[in-house]
């Protein structure tokens, strides 16, 4: 009854997250007691029923309550935009993007009552550190996410962290930085002598992020490389580390517990080294700022521990399932993260591979010859070093192609050298060089000689591993579609033939059943023409579909090493709308919001022709074209066609690719960054070849676009403005919107909106209009 009661826990939690407004929780409620009052007195046999019901209830009503309060701490919406003067300390490393820091603020005391944690983006070369005091004059917004299909939701992560509100450092009033005992001053104090030390070593920053959990210094080559060997995890303190160092904490105390028998004789010795390995890894997680994948590997392995020392035997499922309880109820939207579910799959799959092994070891032969029992015994201590990792392979193979997060097939192979090097080698090393910092600065700079040589080692054996893999599956590193429905099905199918204790010829069955998952998926489009204008913030990217071919104009916004609106939006849209090529990509002009996240995308699709302005195509590597010398095309039944203005003598802007799409009579204008020079020049050059039902707008709707000339020409039925929200531009301007209105126009813009979809013919005759993805995929925290 209680491991029932404790999944119908998990599943009241969960299932709030799929609700579109927290004010629907009175109606819940209400049917929850009359579920439960009927449930009393129609099974008074069948107690289990009315148990459960109250146990979904309870979990419901924790989300409820968890998500009011969150969302009622956020910044009130007058005070957006407006100046305020907080006061308080930096509580995460500042992450340097060019001439940008980004850092997490915690406000102890601000103007007209601005309390508790923000984000906050400085425009300054002013070097700022974790655990410095400020007094600043900030301007502050709501939290806003980006709102696509696959994306990532940092409207739920804020809401998550108990962030408030996002926005930029104008000024800094006063500075100061003195240490403090308290777990931020600790950290400030470890990271600036970490720093001191490793200053000058390309391996500072994985030390770092080893130590405190700030992986702001990890190079972005050596995350490329991670990510290709599936060896992320290794770098980010995550429950591995957290079980690694409760794993080398136990067997210490456990040895220095055996020489002490008088002890041993009130309290056995698992015990005592499974209070001290719990403390060790509390203290590690600290050491990480508590972060939300170091509070699940806590709760796990805090539960596991503790019912250990209970004398009584508590069932493994019953410990999991408690587990998962607590976790959902110290974050109720952790269903939402892809580390949630690799967190507990994982650990699934081990309990089952303990569980399994533990009445089927083959204790070694002493009757056969020395070198037979030698090579059993190491033959059986690969199997052990091997096999956990072959079933945390198969057991996240569904979840990282649900989350298209992406896969390396050696990954079995590189985390079997990585994961014991890491853990048992590079990770206590890191902590003992930490503490030398405190002691000895030249003992720290000796053992940090050692870390480099280990790390050096690790990253060429990885790379070796990343160059085999590009030889031998160089198909699965390209982009693919959504995983189809009976692909899932099939694939949960052969991972439980692949876990189940059978032989191994039955187990060769799931091979067949598996295959789907690695084909593209199947494209199958039921229109004529989609428009895809994505939410990119303050910037323009979209997608153009025909039956058979896409097209993607402009890329969004992007930072060298840093944030790329090409592979944090462009890609996981591609994906979700099951392209897995592109035909070609258009890029306006040179401007960073439409140009910044091409690379991103190159990256993962580098055969993609290029098509751009002559001064784009100058720094152009790959296959490209001049979009003022393309002839007019068609793709399926749709006509694509380039309007060019012959005038070099125009600014950046202007000299835009204009780009029309047409289908039949309908048809779509995609002018740029086009100021009102070109647009009276395209108006008066074209004349009626510009009328367009859909216009996306240009410059994001700025003042000095959409002319009345041109609107006048176009003759837009509906225009669509992709802007930021809050944008420090204005875009786009009241005078523009109320051009609009007057007009009669219809007008959307994707910070309101986020995504928005064009479908020639449309899936429903009664709604032509643009579809939202904000409003179609509804959430309560948006």
């Amino acid at each position: 009854m209680a491991r029932f009661s404790l999944v119908a826990y998990c599943l009241g939690i969960g299932l709030i997250g799929f609700l579109p407004k927290l004010d629907l929780w009175p109606q819940m409620l209400l049917c929850f007691c009359a579920a439960f009052t009927a449930s009393l007195t129609l099974v008074r046999s069948k107690p289990l029923v009315p148990i459960l019901i109250f146990a979904f209830g309870l979990g419901a009503g924790w989300h409820i309550f968890w998500g009011a309060d969150g969302l009622s701490n956020r910044l009130p919406q007058p005070l957006e935009g407006e100046d305020l003067e907080v006061a308080g300390q930096i509580v995460s490393v500042p992450e340097q993007f060019d001439r940008l820091q980004q850092f997490t603020f915690r406000i102890d005391s601000g103007e007209r009552g601005v309390e508790g944690k923000v984000r906050l983006n400085f425009y300054d070369t002013e070097a700022l550190f974790l655990g410095d005091k400020l007094t600043l004059k900030v301007r502050l917004n709501r939290p806003h996410s980006l709102a696509n299909p696959g994306s990532f939701d940092r409207e739920a992560n804020m809401l998550r962290a108990g962030l408030i509100a996002s926005g930029y450092l104008r000024e800094i009033l006063s500075h100061s930085q003195a240490f403090e005992l308290s777990r931020v001053g600790v950290r400030a104090e470890i990271y600036k002598r970490l720093r001191a030390v490793s200053d000058g070593s390309e391996f500072g920053g994985l030390i770092i992020a080893l130590v405190l959990g700030e992986k702001s210094g990890i190079t972005s080559e050596q995350t490329q490389l991670f990510a290709e060997t599936g060896t992320t995890h290794l770098f980010v303190i995550s429950g591995l580390h957290i079980g690694l160092v409760a794993g080398v904490f136990f067997f210490i105390t456990s040895l220095v517990a055996s020489t002490c028998p008088p002890i041993l004789k009130r309290i056995p010795r698992q015990k005592i080294a499974g209070i001290f390995s719990l403390i060790a890894a509390v203290l590690y997680s600290a050491l990480a700022g508590f972060s939300l994948p170091t509070q699940r590997a806590i709760v796990m392995l805090g539960v596991f521990v503790l019912c250990s020392l209970w004398d009584r035997r508590v069932a493994t499922s019953y410990r999991f399932l408690l587990a998962l309880a607590i976790v959902l109820s110290l974050d109720p939207l952790a269903p939402i993260s892809a580390g949630f579910w690799y967190s507990f799959v994982a650990v699934a799959g081990l309990l089952f591979l303990a569980n399994y092994s533990a009445g089927s070891v083959t204790p070694a032969n002493h009757e056969l010859p020395a070198h037979s029992v030698f090579m059993q015994t190491v033959w059986q201590f690969l199997l052990r070093l091997v096999k956990p990792q072959l079933i945390i392979f198969i057991v996240l193979l569904l979840p990282v192609l649900v989350f298209g997060t992406g896969l390396s097939v050696l990954s079995p192979l590189g985390n079997t050298f990585a994961i014991p090097l890491v853990g048992l080698l590079i990770v206590p090393m890191c902590l003992l060089l930490t503490l030398l910092t405190f002691v000895s600065g030249e003992i720290a700079a000796n053992l940090l000689s050692v870390i480099e040589y280990l790390f050096y080692g690790l990253l060429v054996a990885l790379e070796w591993l990343s160059q085999w893999q590009d030889i031998l599956f160089s198909q699965t590193n390209t982009l693919r579609g959504q995983v189809s429905l009976i692909a899932l099905t099939l694939g949960v199918v052969a991972v439980s033939v692949l876990l189940a204790p059978i032989k191994i010829k039955l187990k060769l069955l799931a091979l067949p059943l598996v295959m789907p998952l690695f084909w593209p998926g199947l494209r199958i489009n039921h229109f004529d023409l989609a428009v895809h204008v994505l939410d990119v913030g303050q910037g323009l990217a979209v997608v153009i579909q025909t039956a058979n071919y896409t097209l993607l104009y402009d890329t969004g916004f992007g930072v060298d090493d840093g944030y790329s609106a090409g592979e944090a939006v462009v890609l996981p849209v591609l994906s979700h709308l099951n392209v897995g090529s592109l035909d070609a990509v258009v890029i306006s002009h040179g401007d960073n919001d439409h140009i910044g996240g091409l690379q991103g995308v190159l990256r993962a699709l580098p055969e993609t022709v290029l098509i751009s302005n002559s001064a784009v195509l100058a720094e152009a590597a790959g296959p490209s074209k001049n979009c003022a010398n393309v002839e007019p095309w068609r793709w399926d039944k749709a006509r694509f066609e380039f309007l060019g203005v012959d005038d070099l003598a125009l600014s950046t802007n202007n000299q835009s690719c204009v780009l029309r799409v047409s289908l039949q009579s309908t048809s779509i204008l995609l002018p740029g960054d086009i100021e009102r020079p070109a647009e009276i020049l395209l108006t008066t050059e074209y004349g009626n070849k510009l009328r367009s039902d859909i216009l996306i707008a240009p410059h994001h709707g700025s003042k000095s676009s959409s002319s009345y000339p041109f609107l006048k020409q176009v003759q837009p039925k509906t225009v669509i403005v992709s802007a930021g929200y809050n944008n420090r531009f204005g875009h786009p301007s009241a005078d523009i919107i109320q051009r609009y209105e007057i007009l009669g126009l219809d007008y959307f813009v994707t910070n309101a909106e986020g995504m928005l979809s064009l479908y020639y013919p449309a899936p429903n005759p009664d709604h032509s209009g643009p579809i939202s993805y904000r409003k179609s995929a509804p959430r309560y925290w948006r």
